[in-house]
């Protein structure tokens, strides 16, 4: 929405986008406000294909074609995962996504061939 408004929001929940004056002087009375005037209010952003467990691996060849990037690359680093470390590499790809406005986000698994038999914690 460009222009003047207020939005009233309850348990983060969008109640309702208000125009009138008198309406928006009743409403903010109830409750506690920001003044956010020349800023911009965003929707929070959906990371629709997201490897949370290769935060961690960012940076390592990213110059070699896919096939042996993840031949050479990906699949021994996550063959060598443990599950602190991939925690860890979960841990910051989320921190990152929520301090950049991410608030929903589809992860995708390994991509390793191969089989995890980790014992259960």
């Amino acid at each position: 929405m460009a222009g003047e408004g207020t939005i009233a929001i309850a348990t983060r929940i969008t109640v309702r986008i208000l125009r009138r004056p008198e309406t928006v002087q009743t409403l903010l009375a109830a409750f506690a406000t920001i003044d956010a005037g020349g800023a911009y209010l965003l929707p929070g952003f959906i990371q629709t294909h997201v490897h949370l467990c290769q935060t961690l691996f960012r940076g390592h060849a990213d110059d070699m074609p896919l096939l042996d990037w993840l031949k050479r690359r990906v699949w021994p680093m996550e063959a060598a995962h443990t599950r602190a470390s991939i925690r860890a590499s979960a841990q910051v790809g989320v921190a990152e996504m929520i301090k950049g406005g991410t608030t929903c986000a589809l992860t995708m698994p390994f991509a390793s061939p191969r089989k995890r038999n980790w014992p259960e914690p």
